[in-house]
């Protein structure tokens, strides 16, 4: 607090310091001049556009006898030194300060030419961090050679936020001096590590064909990467598709074929799960499922090759290893191909299987939570246009499975003796645009956060409630996000639902939330 009181001693000197004055002078009044339009405050975002002005005033004055000055601190805690702005009366300014506790001084200097009388007025600029709760968009607009990441936040993905929908565009441009991304981003996660003592380590994960990359999510800045990111490793490629949080204790990574992770209320970096298989690409995004209903946390993934399912309790990372799971199902699952998996109600994990034949199967697993046997259910699935899917989601506060085409969603419902599939009504907002990806939306609490599902603080209604569906116009080059609230007893969405629509994206590869 001392600190940040003489801060604002040290600005207020610098501002009254540039007061010209004339009471010197014998006889001569002072003029009278009056600068208004400057707010004493601004509460602002890293990465926020501003667009401020002032008006100036004098006696027997008209506008065109006054100059103006914008300047702002380089440091927070520096008011000495300032870079200027603008020369108008009017300033544009995208926000690049670092977000900081002790606000900067942004200040306008106006000046009477032919008394040479000038007038300083300022500002104190609380610059918070843009990367709080919201939505982290990937996008490439060159095939996949770099990557930009926006951050949205709007009242369905942002907790206490009830202005309309605020983009932060090209943050990583933004933050390192114009620098791009380098490659097609796989996958996002924000995570949360541990000193030991408490949990105080967030990051950004990201995943490419290349590297793991952690990224700070208060100024977006790279922090760690590849081989600095593990506790012990002698891989020199760390190509990563696949991050996942688990429950409360731990988070993942597939890198190159093998799965690798940490308990996070004890650790920060990744260490090999003890489980191999070949061939390498055995660890995959879309054929593995985690629970996160439950503090420990579980998680399997199907093996293509032998036809087996393989599962993990999260809290093992270190000392345990993925073992088979005996499962028993009315039909054999060998030769059958992963198409997706997911989590459903309860301690369950399903897949979506597709056999030799074109059948379809979803094999549900239910974790016991004693020492007793996990326990198995079924559906054979027929529905339409199954095999055109480009995105499958799983529901995890439902028996609900979504899937999408280029150009409709279905809703599946697996309960009683055999599923409810539903074609949605709703459609894109223009008919060249093709449905590319859809997922539960989830706050990035939810998993890894030591939170359950019902005592985090900042709980929006909307968690685990809406499907992000993302789309992409192979005319325009521009992806978009819609959310959508959806009933979880019927699948249906709902009048009220309508999350948003986001648009101004190139082709949307990864999306993950972020911590409040």
């Amino acid at each position: 607090m001392k600190k940040r009181i003489l801060a604002y001693l040290l600005i207020l000197t610098a501002a009254v310091s540039c007061y010209k004055d004339l009471s010197t002078e014998a006889g001569e009044p002072l003029p009278d001049l009056v600068v208004s339009g400057l707010e004493p405050e601004l509460n602002v975002v890293f990465g926020q556009t501003i667009n401020v002005g002032v008006t100036a005033r004098m006696t027997g004055r008209s506008a065109s006898d006054f100059d103006y000055l914008w300047e702002i601190d380089l440091m927070a805690d520096s008011p000495k030194d300032r870079v200027e702005l603008g020369r108008e009366a009017e300033l544009e300014y995208r926000v690049t300060n670092t977000p900081n506790n002790t606000p900067y001084c942004l200040t306008v200097t106006v000046t009477e030419r032919q008394s040479g009388f000038t007038l300083t007025k300022n500002c104190f600029l609380h610059v918070g961090s843009s990367l709080g709760e919201g939505l982290l968009v990937a996008y490439t607009r060159d095939g996949g050679k770099t990557s930009e990441f926006d951050l949205v936040a709007a009242p369905s993905i942002t907790y206490d936020y009830t202005g309309s929908t605020r983009y932060t565009r090209g943050i990583y441009a933004l933050a390192n001096n114009g620098a791009t991304f380098e490659g097609r981003v796989n996958a996002l996660l924000e995570t949360v590590g541990t000193d030991g003592a408490v949990h105080n380590e967030n990051r950004i994960m990201v995943a490419t064909d290349e590297h793991l990359t952690a990224i700070d999510p208060l100024t977006f800045v790279p922090k760690e990467q590849d081989a600095q990111l593990f506790n012990s490793t002698k891989i020199t490629s760390f190509g990563t598709s696949t991050l996942f949080n688990c429950a409360t204790y731990s988070t993942y990574a597939f890198i190159e074929g093998d799965v690798y992770g940490f308990i996070t209320n004890i650790e920060r970096l990744y260490g090999k799960v003890a489980f191999n298989r070949t061939p390498r690409d055995f660890f995959r995004p879309d054929n593995y499922g985690a629970v996160n209903s439950t503090s420990q946390g579980r998680w399997a993934v199907f093996d293509d090759n032998s036809g087996k399912f393989y599962g993990m309790q999260g809290y093992r990372v270190y000392n345990g290893a993925l073992e088979e799971l005996n499962t028993k199902f009315p039909f054999s699952t060998a030769g059958m191909t992963c198409k997706m998996g997911g989590a459903l109600k309860g301690d369950c994990v399903a897949f979506l299987l597709r056999d030799a034949e074109g059948k379809y199967y979803v094999p549900i697993i239910e974790f016991s939570s004693s020492s007793a046997p996990d326990s198995y259910s079924s559906y054979e699935l027929t529905a339409e246009r199954l095999d055109e899917a480009v995105s499958i989601a799983f529901c995890d506060n439902g028996n609900l499975m979504y899937y999408a085409t280029p150009d409709a969603i279905y809703a599946v419902l697996l309960m009683g003796s055999a599923p409810t599939v539903r074609k949605l009504t709703w459609k894109t907002d223009s008919a060249d645009e093709r449905i590319t990806r859809i997922r539960q939306y989830t706050q990035a609490w939810y998993g890894t956060h030591q939170y359950g599902p019902t005592d985090y603080p900042f709980t929006l209604p909307t968690n685990r409630s809406q499907l992000i569906i993302t789309t992409h116009n192979d005319k325009t080059g521009e992806g978009k996000v819609y959310l959508r609230g959806f009933s979880v007893s019927t699948g249906l969405f709902t009048f009220t639902g309508d999350g948003g629509t986001f648009s101004g994206f190139g082709e949307i590869t990864a999306m993950c939330t972020t911590l409040r």
